[in-house]
């Protein structure tokens, strides 16, 4: 076995905050194509009954046009505050943090070294 798992070193609060917070950008960017694939199904749908948005008809967008909008918003104030925490952190905080995040997108991945239990 591996003498050092990542996920045994301690984190400091500022660490596991960006690591929660990369997290949660990864799930609004999930989000966010799934929304842009509904709207591409949505109009292929409508334009196949002949039909138009009333929404889009009276405010010239759709729901789901709002809903991108505002997931890429958010996805942008993520990547913002995530590049500001990271330059206030040093290059062992930022080491840590890079294999921890690498740990996680291998571990969602069903990938793993079999040397380290998987969390």
């Amino acid at each position: 076995m591996s003498d050092k798992h990542p996920m045994s070193t301690t984190m400091t609060e500022r660490q596991r905050i960006m690591l929660e917070t990369n997290a949660l950008r990864d799930k609004a960017e999930a989000l966010l194509k799934g929304l842009v694939d509904a709207k591409s199904v949505t109009e292929r749908e409508m334009a196949r009954l002949n039909r138009s948005d009333p929404m889009r008809l009276v405010t010239g967008k759709t729901s789901i046009d709002d809903g991108i909008s505002s997931i890429k918003r958010m996805i942008e104030t993520l990547n913002r505050s995530l590049a500001q925490a990271r330059r206030d952190l040093d290059d062992e905080d930022i080491a840590l943090l890079d294999e921890l995040d690498a740990e996680i997108v291998l571990t969602h991945a069903g990938v793993h070294d079999d040397s380290r239990p998987v969390a």
